[in-house]
């Protein structure tokens, strides 16, 4: 995993946690173990590094819709019960309280 990747993946799950703007880059570089020289070498500002965030989460969450969708044991309709179960499981085993 790159500095950047690191970066990136450290702050989203802070993020998720706690929400973009209760998070500060002190605690992300941190959680990151990379110094802030690094953070602004990959990004402009706090909210370059946002859309970056986003856009690994879609680029992960797609990639997982991808692998169930396409799971050759189930049939369409399970592939998407699935898909729904899996993620109201998700969202209830962090008590709805994920950004």
């Amino acid at each position: 995993m790159t500095t950047r990747e690191k970066i990136i993946a450290c702050g989203t799950q802070a993020i998720i946690g706690k929400s973009y703007n209760a998070v500060g880059l002190h605690e992300i570089l941190a959680t990151a173990g990379v110094p802030k020289g690094s953070f602004y070498h990959f990004f402009r500002s706090k909210e370059d590094f946002g859309v970056a965030v986003v856009e690994y989460f879609a680029a992960k969450a797609a990639e997982h819709l991808r692998t169930v969708l396409r799971h050759p044991s189930r049939s369409p309709l399970a592939r998407l019960r699935f898909w729904f179960e899996s993620a109201r499981d998700g969202l209830a085993k962090n008590a709805f309280r994920r950004q």
